[in-house]
């Protein structure tokens, strides 16, 4: 947002912002424009001279470990040297006393990326951070801006607090800026994929229209590492994979490659070294990394389950809680070289504050703890049991368990599926349906449809049978009203999606049964003229949000027809493929008026008000 970068009110900030939210992308995007498009930035920004320097870098060289007190000389060192790394030590020789000139007389916009990434050890951020204060001290306040980008564990400690900056946080991405991220990618790969304006912006269009169609991914698609993955697939593959299972493993893959690449960085003493991936520093494969991670992401989901808040966010973990994880694969190696790649690597794990790790996001927390369970001995029965224990926690570990046994063939999944539902409501001995019972059917119900089986049971027995339990199941719930009425709008949408054995595909999709019966009326129920009882009580439990209004008493005069259900979408489609929705003679004349936007003109206050 313009009006919170360093302005009058903020003139020094502290940017904090999570492993992979843009906070380098921020920092060079802001040098950018500085240089090419001075207006579009903010006017406190516009014109002044930027000035941007990596902090890993100008400690590494311009820090000694033995320093007792930082100075803004050793920032003006890190600068000569950086441009020197560019331009050559003559021309950094002639060109640093003019930008120190201009910087001291005229200000400027300091950018200063990574705090986090300056090793506490040996009192080099300490160092660093007075450097950052002294320098700011000398110039003049109401012509500079300076910005300093941390991750938030790395600010965390008041110890660490620059005096006089301010602090803010890169917001996640709003639907505009996602949509805007998606066409840049197309525009900016297309040269590479050999695709023409066109057919990058249609691809890009795809994309979006993906995101939109499956909300499990707007969250995801909210922070920038994990777009950044998915354009990624959706531009090598031409889409996203079907299966949310699928999508996360593919993305579980990209993850771990970060984790695995060799990069350069610079040594404490300016030298460029060469850091390994994390398989090759813990000497061992990706397959014994990856299993690690699948039984950290279980314990720490088991142990969360326990907790008094119980929200939407992954589990923080303890530095204690990974090394048990990885003590295996450490053996004589120092735990700090793990917690190292942790914490500077943004990969599976992400450090949220100093000694606390966390998965980029919560999915990707159970997406590893279903991949942990299906390698286990009886994976069917174990997952069983925790869905008797607590249904509403593993439900997501379960479907995405369900996901991942189709990886080894659909047949694996239906098999899944079947040891939770093995018979007919019917079937139950004594008869007695518990709520354990109708919790199971209901995620059976939410795993068939991911699986989309209903479009892959023709002609496999099996599969129809177990689609037809469902559909029992299902129908029980809904018109038994067992569980919440919430819970029960979500298992009546499944029970469509399945196929609603009550409505009729060859009569416009109206009712034919109810409990078992024939439907008379097509599902119109007559309800004789009296008084009635309007809304839901106050706090009801398995009220939806909008039912907490309080109940009316109500009185109609006269007798009417009301259908039982509301109207279907495809029993609206229906009307549409008739010409119902263009023919004024199937409409009364105040909803015609409605219909073609004249409602207004046409229709008085009080009729209205009677219709």
């Amino acid at each position: 947002n313009k009006a919170d970068l360093p302005g009058a009110e903020n003139a020094w900030t502290v940017l904090l912002g999570d492993p992979g939210s843009g906070k380098t992308t921020f920092i060079n995007y802001l040098t950018y424009l500085s240089v090419t498009q001075p207006t579009a930035l903010p006017a406190p920004l516009a014109n002044l001279l930027p000035v941007r320097l990596i902090l890993r870098e100008a400690a590494a060289r311009h820090i000694a470990s033995n320093a007792t007190r930082g100075t803004a000389q050793m920032l003006w060192a890190a600068l000569q040297d950086d441009i020197a790394v560019r331009l050559g030590d003559v021309a950094a020789q002639r060109l640093l006393p003019y930008l120190q000139e201009r910087l001291l007389n005229d200000g400027g916009l300091v950018l200063l990326d990574g705090l986090d990434e300056v090793p506490e050890a040996q009192q080099r951020r300490k160092t660093l951070l007075e450097a950052v204060q002294e320098l700011a001290g000398t110039l003049p306040h109401d012509k500079s801006r300076i910005l300093v980008t941390a991750r938030p564990y790395a600010y965390a400690d008041p110890r660490w607090h620059l005096n006089g900056f301010s602090i803010l946080a890169l917001a996640p991405f709003s639907e505009d800026q996602v949509d805007r991220f998606i066409m840049r990618w197309y525009q900016t790969v297309r040269g590479s994929m050999g695709w023409n304006l066109d057919t990058a912006r249609d691809k890009g269009k795809r994309l979006y229209r993906v995101l939109k169609e499956r909300p499990y991914l707007a969250d995801l698609a909210s922070r920038p590492l994990l777009l950044t993955l998915m354009a990624t697939l959706h531009s090598s593959w031409g889409q996203l994979p079907e299966d949310r299972a699928d999508l996360y493993e593919e993305t579980v893959k990209l993850l771990l490659g970060r984790w695995q690449r060799a990069r350069e960085v610079k040594g404490p003493s300016g030298e460029l070294v060469v850091e390994p991936g994390i398989t090759q520093t813990l000497r061992v494969g990706e397959e014994r990394l990856r299993a690690a991670l699948e039984a950290l992401a279980y314990a720490v989901h088991d142990r969360q389950r326990q907790e008094a808040a119980r929200d939407g966010e992954p589990a923080d973990i303890s530095e204690g809680e990974v090394l048990v994880a990885f003590r295996a694969l450490l053996r004589n190696l120092d735990p700090d070289s793990l917690l190292h790649y942790l914490k500077d690597r943004a990969g599976l794990l992400i450090a949220r504050r100093n000694g606390v790790y966390t998965f980029p996001h919560r999915s990707f927390q159970e997406y590893l703890a279903a991949c942990h369970l299906a390698n286990q001995p009886q994976f069917a029965e174990r997952l069983q049991q925790l869905l008797d224990e607590d249904p509403r926690w593993w439900q997501e570990v379960f479907l995405l368990g369900v996901g991942k046994a189709r990886q080894g063939g659909l047949s694996n999944a239906v098999s899944l599926i079947s040891v939770l539902l093995p018979e007919d409501p019917e079937d139950i001995g004594g008869g007695e349906l518990t709520e354990k019972h109708l919790r199971a059917a209901a995620l059976v119900g939410m795993a068939l449809i991911e699986l989309r089986l209903i479009d892959k049971a023709e002609r496999h027995p099996i599969y129809e049978a177990i689609i037809r339990r469902a559909r029992k199941w299902l129908l029980r719930i809904v018109e038994g009203g067992h569980l919440p009425a919430s819970e029960r709008a979500e298992i009546g949408d499944a029970l469509g999606r399945l196929g609603d054995p009550r409505f009729d595909p060859d009569f416009l999709f109206l009712p034919r049964q109810y409990q078992g019966q024939p439907e008379p009326f097509w599902g119109f129920v007559e309800v004789p003229a009296g008084p009635f009882v309007m809304g839901t009580r106050r706090r009801s439990a398995g009220a939806l949000p909008e039912e907490g209004g309080g109940q009316k008493k109500l009185d109609i005069p006269y007798t009417y027809w009301i259908a039982r259900y509301p109207v279907t979408v495809a029993q609206f489609r229906a009307f549409i493929q008739a010409g119902g929705y263009d023919s004024p003679d199937v409409w009364t004349k105040e909803g015609w008026a409605w219909r073609t936007g004249e409602w207004d003109r046409h229709v008085d206050e009080g009729a209205l008000l009677d219709w």
